[in-house]
């Protein structure tokens, strides 16, 4: 039997802190970040901990402002 791996989304305005909860609570790295029923980028747990030291992760940020998923949203907006 093969496993299908789960993937989970949420909007851009999905703050870090509910982000974490949904990576911890389902076992996953990714969530794929939705808009208008289009995937608009990837957010993973290397996008949360890949920044600098000090920079603080303020859970109520969005996750459209994490420096990964910012850089995926700009490939994704120029894809047909």
């Amino acid at each position: 039997m093969t496993n299908v791996p789960l993937v989970l989304d949420c909007n851009p305005s999905t703050s870090i802190g509910e982000a974490i909860r949904l990576l911890e609570t389902e076992g996953i790295d990714y969530l794929v970040i939705v808009e208008g029923g289009r995937a608009v980028s990837i957010l993973s747990l290397r996008d949360l901990l890949d920044r600098p030291p000090d920079l603080p992760l303020d859970p109520s940020t969005p996750v459209r402002d994490i420096k990964g998923a910012t850089a995926a949203y700009r490939i994704l907006e120029r894809s047909p």
